[in-house]
């Protein structure tokens, strides 16, 4: 409960306090590595999301199996949310060293291991005719290992660190593949040497053990902050002392060229001068480009009263909302309250009389819009929205992952319902998740077959684990729920290929 809540407290730190430390990096890590093992993907999510902003106030170097545990849970979260792209892409980091243990829970015939372990590691790319820049005596550290020139796998994410030449963690972040940072880079292509406060990482480092740092250790770094917070402060105090006296010399100058701009002046002529440019008044420009009584239709009979002028009261916008009947004026105060908003409460009640207006018009374009942004940017713990995007995505005819992703949090939030809908509704969301998944694993399967790609072996391997495992589950809940299990066992015996995976005990 201690680390829980320092998660959230942490969260709400705009800038590093020099709490984060890496044996905060494994408690967490435990933590999400915990919450996948009993299928709590939400809690994981969110554990996992600190753990990345946290990561970046470290002030040690991050050993790389640790960042293989990273990268595996990370990898495991985005199998649990069937989102292969992701998988790939934070399992490049899982594979820096494949030998480390899996935690317990996810040692045994975990179905995201295959897929894992199906991944090949991708060639790094090396930047031509450039060479990194750091301190003088300093390294740079790429996923924990001393580099000497720059050069990373592509689609794959890395821990970028910058060490002064006593041994002193100045920045780390986050890059993606090759994209690196022009402030890392030079123009001089020549390998940067390691020196020798920048040891190889220990090949017998236990990930999962706390990391044990010296008093004396911790008094050095201390002292070398210190020391560096206050180069950068001498920094900024010059910085800006500079900046300051630069503004006078600007301003000293342009007084001189208003003097002369004075004294040159030959002042009106014999004509008339130009006169005044033109004003609102002006007949030839017009002041406002587009007056909304000329471009908007006219309103009807039952369009006019006091809900119709403007947005402010959202409740008496609710019944037209829902009939579909709200007005072009009115559509367009609510994007632009909803854009300018920031209390969150208001945001998703705005966003809701949108969603609801384009559903009852029919309009599936704008209502997929409407919805999707406000699943994604304003509030996803609603059951039923959820439930209805991902019936909705399901239905179009063509093969969506996104489909799943949105049944999966419906899932997530299931306890909203009672009774029978409950037990519908979720059948109904686990139907969704496995028949995806299998449309996917089918064309996956067609497309190796019709040239064996490594990428395309690969895929169609993950898509036949997600389908094993959502039949699976979909299987306990027929189960549980004394409905019918016929379907769901045939898919996963489809998938799985053995009856051992999928007769319940």
């Amino acid at each position: 409960m201690f680390w829980l809540f320092s998660l959230s407290a942490l969260a709400d730190q705009p800038e590093c306090d020099g709490s984060f430390d890496l044996n905060r990096l494994l408690e967490g890590l435990e933590v999400a590595e915990h919450a996948l093992a009993q299928g709590i993907d939400s809690r994981a999510g969110e554990v996992l999301t600190v753990l990345h902003e946290g990561v970046i106030c470290l002030e040690e170097p991050v050993h790389p199996r640790h960042l293989v545990r990273y990268g595996r849970a990370r990898a495991l979260l985005a199998f649990a949310q069937a989102d292969e792209a992701e998988l790939r892409y934070w399992g490049q980091l899982a594979l820096l060293d494949p030998e480390v243990r899996w935690p317990r829970g996810l040692d045994g015939d975990h179905p995201a291991r295959e897929t894992l372990e199906a991944l090949e590691p991708t060639p790094p790319l090396r930047l031509e005719h450039r060479g990194l820049r750091v301190p003088r005596g300093g390294a740079l550290l790429v996923d924990g290992i001393p580099q000497d020139h720059p050069e990373a796998v592509p689609d794959a994410p890395h821990l970028v660190q910058v060490i002064d030449g006593s041994g002193l963690v100045l920045q780390t972040l986050w890059q993606d593949g090759v994209i690196w940072s022009e402030a890392l880079l030079s123009d001089d292509p020549q390998p940067l040497p390691i020196p020798w406060a920048c040891p190889p990482p220990d090949p017998g480092l236990d990930p999962y053990a706390p990391v044990r740092i010296s008093p004396e250790e911790q008094a050095r770094r201390r002292a070398l902050r210190t020391e560096q917070l206050a180069q950068d402060l001498q920094e900024k105090e010059q910085l800006k002392e500079a900046l300051h006296r630069e503004q006078l010399r600007a301003a000293r100058r342009r007084a001189r060229l208003e003097r002369r701009s004075d004294t040159s002046d030959p002042g009106p002529g014999p004509g008339p001068g130009p006169g005044p440019g033109p004003g609102p008044g002006d007949g030839t420009i017009r002041w406002v480009d587009v007056y909304l009584e000329d471009v908007l239709p006219r309103r009807d009979p039952l369009e006019q009263g006091r809900s119709t002028q403007g947005c402010d009261d959202l409740l008496l916008l609710e019944p037209r909302s829902m009939l579909g009947r709200l007005t072009e004026v009115q559509l367009l105060c609510l994007q632009t309250r909803l854009s300018t908003t920031r209390a969150q409460t208001t945001r998703s009640a705005i966003s809701r009389l949108l969603v609801a207006d384009a559903w009852a018009r029919g309009d599936d374009h704008r209502w997929s819009g409407a919805i999707r942004r406000h699943l994604e940017q304003i509030d996803r713990s609603d059951a039923d929205l959820c439930y209805l995007f991902a019936r909705w995505l399901a239905s179009q005819g063509s093969i969506d992952p996104e489909a799943i992703r949105w049944a999966r949090l419906a899932l997530d939030n299931a306890h909203q319902w009672e009774g029978d809908q409950r037990i519908q509704r979720i059948a109904a969301l686990h139907r969704i998740c496995t028949m995806v998944a299998q449309s996917l694993w089918l064309d996956a399967e067609e497309q190796a077959l019709q040239r064996a790609l490594p990428e395309r072996l690969q895929r169609a391997t993950f898509w036949r684990n997600q389908t094993k495992t959502l039949a699976r589950e979909w299987l306990q809940f027929a189960t549980a729920a004394d409905i019918d299990r016929t379907l769901p066992y045939e898919l996963c015996l489809s998938a799985a290929g053995t009856t051992e995976y999928c007769d319940l005990v």
